[in-house]
C-alpha cells in the first residue's frame, strides 16, 4: 500500500512539473505521453479499486441486511423463548396444581376406603339384625296368632254373653208387655242401680249429644243447699280440674243423643269426654267423624277419675270404634279388688 501511495505522489508531482512546471523547462511530447500513460493506468488501477470497493459495498450491504434478517429472527426467538418459558412457568404452575390434586386425590381414596371398610362393618351388622329380626318377627307371628286365639275366645264368650243379655232383655221387655208397663229406654236408671253411690258406664251408646249439657241449668244461684246437701254438682267440677261445660268435635245431636242427655240429668251422671284431663278437646270415637262412645260416671266417682283418653284406632279391637282408656285412683285397693270379682262373676270368668 505504501509503494502505490508513493507512485501516486510521484505522478502527481509529474503531472505538475508537467503542466505548471517552470517555463525554462522544456515540455516535450514524449513527456506528456508518458504522463498520460501513467494516468491512465492509475486511472485504471483505480477503477479496478473502486470496482472492488462496490463489490466490498454491495457486501456488505447484504451482510447488514442478513445481519438485520438474523436480528430479527433473534427477536423472534427471543419472544418465542419468552413464550416457552412462560409455557414452561404455566406448566409448573398446572404440575403442582395435578401434584396436589393427586394428594387430594390420595386422601380421598384412602377416606373411601375407610368409608368401604365402615360400610361393610355396618351391612355385617345389618345382616346380623335382619337375622334377630327374621327370630323375633317368627316369635312375634306367634304371640299374634296366641293373642288372636284369645281375642277369638273373648270374642265367642263375649257373643255368648251378649246373648244371654238380649235373652234377659227379651225376658224382662215380654214380662212388662204382659203387665201392661210401660217401657222407658233412658230417662231414669232402674231403682236397684240407681241405688248405687257409684256408678260408672261405659261403652259404645250409639248417642250423638254434641257438647249440650248434661245437668239442669240452675239460674238465680251457683250454689242451691237444702239441709247442708249441695245439690248443684255442675259448680263444683272445677275442683276436680273438669271443665263445666263440655267440649266435643262432633256438632251433631240424635235422638238417642237427648235420651242420653236426659238420663244423665235425672240421675246426676257427667260425662267425661270433652272435660277431663287427657279429652279435654272432645275427640272422635268412630270413623274420626262422630262422638259415639263414653265414659260416664255419678258425682262421687269424679274425685277418683285422673284421666280419659281417646286412643289411636286399631282393627285388632273394633271395625270402627276408637278404644277409650279412663285412669281412676281409690283410696282403697279394696274396692278395685271388689270391681274385679262383680266383672267376673258377671261374665263368668275365674
Amino acid at each position: 500500500m505504501d509503494e502505490k501511495n508513493v507512485n501516486t505522489s510521484q505522478m502527481l508531482n509529474t503531472s505538475r512539473d508537467v503542466l505548471y512546471g517552470q517555463t525554462e523547462q522544456g515540455v516535450t511530447l514524449e513527456n506528456v505521453y508518458q504522463l498520460m500513460l501513467g494516468m491512465n493506468e492509475r486511472l485504471t488501477t483505480i477503477e479496478k479499486g473502486m470496482s472492488q470497493v462496490n463489490q466490498m459495498n454491495r457486501t456488505l450491504t447484504d451482510l447488514v441486511s442478513k445481519f438485520t434478517e438474523i436480528n430479527s429472527k433473534v427477536a423472534e426467538a427471543e419472544c418465542k423463548i419468552k413464550n416457552l418459558k412462560s409455557r414452561c412457568d404455566s406448566s409448573d404452575e398446572k404440575m403442582s396444581k395435578i401434584k396436589h390434586d393427586h394428594t387430594e386425590l390420595n386422601k380421598e381414596v384412602k377416606n373411601m376406603k375407610k368409608i368401604q371398610t365402615d360400610a361393610n362393618n355396618n351391612l355385617q351388622g345389618i345382616s346380623d339384625f335382619m337375622d334377630d329380626f327374621k327370630v323375633n318377627h317368627e316369635n312375634n307371628v306367634k304371640d299374634v296368632r296366641s293373642v288372636k286365639s284369645s281375642i277369638s275366645k273373648v270374642a265367642n264368650d263375649l257373643a255368648d254373653n251378649t246373648l244371654e243379655l238380649r235373652n234377659e232383655i227379651k225376658t224382662v221387655v215380654n214380662n212388662a208387655k204382659n203387665k201392661k208397663m210401660k217401657f222407658y229406654r233412658a230417662p231414669l236408671l232402674t231403682s236397684n242401680v240407681a241405688n248405687h253411690e257409684s256408678i260408672l258406664l261405659t261403652g259404645d251408646f250409639n248417642s250423638r249429644t254434641a257438647a249440650n249439657l248434661d245437668f239442669y241449668e240452675i239460674t238465680n244461684t251457683n250454689h242451691d243447699t237444702s239441709d247442708n246437701f249441695n245439690i248443684d254438682f255442675s259448680n263444683n267440677l272445677h275442683k276436680f280440674n273438669m271443665s263445666r261445660i263440655r267440649n266435643s268435635c262432633d256438632k251433631t245431636k240424635n235422638h238417642f243423643g237427648n235420651l242420653l242427655l236426659e238420663m244423665c240429668r235425672n240421675n246426676n251422671l257427667f260425662i267425661l269426654n270433652g272435660r277431663v284431663d287427657g279429652d279435654k278437646e272432645g275427640l272422635f270415637t268412630c270413623r274420626q267423624s262422630s262422638v259415639v262412645d263414653y265414659f260416664i260416671c255419678t258425682y262421687n266417682l269424679l274425685s277418683c277419675v285422673v284421666s280419659m283418653s281417646v286412643l289411636d284406632f286399631s282393627a285388632l279391637f273394633s271395625d270402627v270404634h276408637s278404644p277409650l282408656n279412663c285412669k281412676l285412683v281409690f283410696n282403697s285397693i279394696d274396692n278395685i279388688v271388689e270391681c274385679d270379682d262383680i266383672f267376673n262373676k258377671r261374665f263368668g270368668m275365674p
